[in-house]
């Protein structure tokens, strides 16, 4: 993919609770549909399996996401469907 530049960097982004409070890193990003007009459908996740409630979950720009993590940029664009992993936080992004 290449980076975007259709706007969509101003759309929300779902962040698990781990990785907003800077425990943990991004090791798992997932696209859905979007649910409405502000929703990027990008979920940012630290793979985890000991999330207490989704509910502690947070809502980011997906700017705000990527002036964290720039290596994302080039996937952004990617459909509906897309799931990215790594193994640790210098490890490349890949499909999965």
């Amino acid at each position: 993919m290449c980076p975007t530049s259709d706007g969509s960097h101003s759309l929300a982004a779902i962040v698990c609770d781990h990785v907003a409070s800077g425990q943990k890193p991004i090791l798992l990003a997932v696209r859905t549909a979007p649910e409405d007009p502000d929703d990027s459908g990008w979920q940012f996740l630290c793979a985890s399996d000991d999330h207490e409630s989704e509910d502690q979950a947070q809502v980011w720009l997906l700017s705000e996401v990527l002036r964290k993590h720039p290596e994302l940029t080039w996937w952004v664009s990617s459909p509906a469907g897309t799931r990215l992993g790594r193994k640790d936080e210098r490890s490349p992004w890949m499909p999965v």
